[in-house]
């Protein structure tokens, strides 16, 4: 049977979207609309732009006439690469157009999109000007660092603006530097726009491409190239700048080492576990369309699939839930303490230690169950909170939601005590903060921050309005007098 063409076409502004969510540098791309396409089926035309600089004024000509070039430029595809598949007409109809939406978009979010990074990587890796060093030359937190002060001293002299610069790192080379966890490491990570972890298997100096025909290719995609590649010991720093486009610095590890992400798995199932260092946040979307933001700090394992009649997650931390409903397929939140059960809604859960527990339901109903004490069960209406006290779940409205623009990446605060306040930054940077200022124990405030901000930076402008001093203690303590 031949391909419908038309159901492809109709899918096409959706699955662009699921490149786009999907793709670590989609973040990279120019305009999308700039560009059409060229005679040929491997070209595209875009256009270029140039123009004269700045000239001298006279009195007599007035300023300088410049000129300003527009050319199409023809750009040839590097590769011509697909899969053909066949989705019975008959099938399609019966699923809603699920049959041919699921298998379009899951191709394009587990086979074209690790690919097409991996390549763009690669393909970095090959272009002139790029710095280098070896694992030796990056032994610790401290030394990737100064690689990193390298990159970001090139692209000020570049001007290159701080909204056009992303860091793309491996997760080895973000755990060293969130290991130091000093003023500088935090700093650092503040002269990027963004930041992105960057999973080892679409990271290598060189891919090779499998053709999908040949024995042992058959199952097509890429694996790293098994001609030049780089020592297994090579750790790669790789920079450049664009004062038009985008900079990004590119750490690459290629050892093992810690992760903020990992996966493992079951007999019967596939989990993956996601970590969100200090001062950072994470939004991601699950298998089955349920939206998540998970606060700094915070801790989510997840299988790759609901294969089962219930969807469950175990959270450590604070994360905010939009649950797509799917029928009577209930969703459940584990924590360290308490147990979340909906089938579709909205509510924020936050649980840092395993005897701290508190949710808020913004939209639909939840079931919170004390797990050590089972008969303790309460159900939630929109606008109210569980917390759990001394032992008991405790049901009240919730008086502020500015409390959970967090998921923004804004912390807010009204009439908040020193001490809470502290406390809840201690959350979102871990670390240990002493107060030693008795007349903090009646001050309270109200403000904002970013959780991208420094905790030197809050700190400092807190200090406009209270009176107080603070010093580090062995780099994971501070000391407020």
């Amino acid at each position: 049977m031949a391909n419908n063409i038309a159901l492809a076409k109709t899918f096409v502004p959706i699955l662009d979207e699921i490149y786009k969510l999907a793709s670590l540098t989609s973040k990279l791309d120019g305009a999308a609309e700039l560009a059409r396409q060229g005679a040929n089926a491997n070209e595209l035309i875009v256009p270029m732009l140039s123009m004269q600089g700045l000239g001298d004024y006279s009195r007599n000509d007035g300023y300088v006439k410049g000129d300003v070039t527009m050319t199409n430029e023809t750009i040839k595809c590097n590769y011509d690469r697909g899969r053909k598949f066949y989705v019975d007409a008959l099938d399609e109809q019966e699923t809603a157009k699920v049959a041919f939406s699921r298998l379009a978009g899951e191709f394009i979010r587990t086979k074209v999109v690790p690919e097409l990074d991996a390549f763009r990587f690669a393909s970095y890796a090959g272009k002139s000007g790029i710095s280098k060093a070896t694992a030796a030359d990056l032994p610790d937190g401290a030394a990737v660092l100064a690689a990193l002060r390298a990159a970001i001293t090139k692209m000020d002299e570049d001007e290159v603006p701080t909204e056009n610069r992303h860091l793309f790192i491996t997760p080895t080379l973000d755990g060293m530097i969130a290991d130091l966890d000093t003023t500088k490491s935090r700093e650092i990570l503040t002269r990027f726009a963004t930041k992105t972890l960057v999973p080892q298997t679409r990271f290598y100096t060189a891919i090779d491409m499998l053709d999908g025909k040949t024995s042992g290719e058959e199952a097509g995609g890429y694996k790293k190239a098994t001609a030049n590649k780089p020592s297994a010991r090579k750790t790669f720093i790789w920079s450049w700048s664009q004062t038009v486009a985008a900079a990004a610095v590119i750490l690459i590890c290629v050892l093992a080492g810690p992760a903020l992400w990992s996966h493992f798995a079951t007999d019967e199932m596939v989990f993956n576990t996601i970590k969100v260092p200090t001062g950072q946040r994470v939004e991601m979307t699950l298998s089955d369309g349920t939206h998540i933001w998970l606060n700094a700090r915070s801790e989510l394992t997840y299988p790759t699939s609901f294969n089962g009649k219930k969807r469950e997650v175990w959270l450590k931390g604070e994360a905010f839930f939009n649950v797509t409903k799917q029928g009577n397929k209930k969703f459940i939140v584990n924590t360290g303490r308490c147990e979340v059960e909906v089938l579709g809604t909205q509510f924020n859960v936050e649980s840092y230690e395993d005897d701290e527990f508190s949710t808020a339901l913004m939209q639909g109903s939840v079931k919170v169950t004390d797990s050590e004490n089972p008969d303790q069960v309460v159900t939630l209406t929109p606008n109210n909170s569980a917390t759990l006290c001394d032992g008991q779940l405790k049901v009240s409205p919730i008086s502020n939601f500015d409390a959970y623009s967090w998921k923004e990446g804004i912390i807010t605060f009204r009439n908040t005590s020193f001490k809470d306040l502290m406390r809840k930054m201690e959350k979102n940077y871990g670390i240990r903060i002493i107060i030693n200022n008795p007349k903090l124990d009646h001050y309270s405030c109200s403000g904002k921050f970013r959780i991208s901000d420094t905790i030197e930076a809050v700190l400092k402008a807190l200090q406009q309005d209270a009176k107080f001093s603070f010093e580090y203690k062995n780099n994971d303590t501070i000391i407020i007098q």
